[in-house]
């Protein structure tokens, strides 16, 4: 939210798309660099406190770890089927979340 919402429909906004820009390239796009962008505003917020990027306040490490463990538990679970439906399913959601 401190990116996107800052910066929402302006060519500083990865969530937003070009014009005429096919959905494909869109979804890579906003994909990686607001994964990335989202990693150096923590970096930033933490480099303020004087906290080490790759510490466990570092939100966006404990969101990766919190993910995997989701992924992990569900594996555990419901093994590779079920890892496969989950992951399918989170993909499908965030392209649609990503589409809208």
């Amino acid at each position: 939210n401190r990116g996107h919402h800052r910066h929402v429909a302006t060519p500083l906004d990865p969530a937003t798309s070009r014009k005429n820009q096919m959905i494909y390239t869109f979804w890579i796009r906003s994909t990686v660099l607001s994964w990335w962008h989202a990693w150096v505003l923590e970096a930033e917020r933490l480099k303020k406190k004087s906290i080490p990027a790759f510490s466990f306040q570092n939100q966006m490490l404990r969101f990766q770890l919190v993910q995997l463990a989701y992924l992990a538990l569900v594996y555990a679970g419901f093994g590779f089927t079920g890892l496969w439906v989950a992951v399918a399913a989170a993909v499908f959601g965030f392209l649609m979340l990503e589409t809208v």
